[in-house]
């Protein structure tokens, strides 16, 4: 059950990344459903090869739909993962929400200025303040709102047995 969630996850944010791409669109940068989907889900297991498994599929499906190199997103997706997940392991254990948004944040700018700069062999402050701050706002948000919605889907069996007891 838990894979068939995940491949439902996985393919319903490509399609709605795929759909508001027209709308989002900071001069050719979109936002990107599938990295703070890696990341939340990063932040929700505690299981490392799944979190690795998720990370590598959704690198390769970003990687085919879009104008990154492939080695640019797999690099940023695992390093994403590893880094929301080790993020668990700090002493003061930051809330599921805020280690999916660091994340995202934190791998969102890393790729979208290694991805200019690989482009156009610069770096531009303008470009930088006009198109990777928003796609950086808007992931670190993304990735948030979907943790929550992961708890709920992937807890519904817990929160039931919850209730009956108490």
């Amino acid at each position: 059950m838990k894979q068939f969630k995940l491949i439902l996850w996985i393919v319903g944010l490509m399609c709605l990344e795929t759909a508001l791409s027209v709308f989002f669109n900071f001069r050719g940068m979109i936002p990107g459903l599938l990295l703070s989907f890696t990341m939340a889900y990063a932040a929700y297991e505690r299981g490392l090869k799944w979190v690795f498994g998720v990370a590598v599929i959704c690198g390769i499906i970003e990687s085919s739909a879009g104008a990154d190199s492939f080695a640019v997103v797999m690099i940023a997706f695992t390093a994403g993962a590893a880094l929301t997940y080790m993020l668990y392991e700090t002493p003061y254990r930051a809330v599921g929400a805020v280690r999916a948004g660091f994340g995202a944040a934190v791998i969102t700018a890393a790729q979208s200025l290694a991805s200019y700069a690989m482009a156009t062999l610069s770096f531009d402050t303008e470009w930088f303040v006009s198109c990777a701050v928003p796609v950086i706002v808007m992931n670190t948000a993304a990735a948030m709102i979907i943790y929550a919605a992961l708890t709920k889907c992937f807890n519904i069996k817990e929160t039931a047995k919850k209730l009956i007891i108490s």
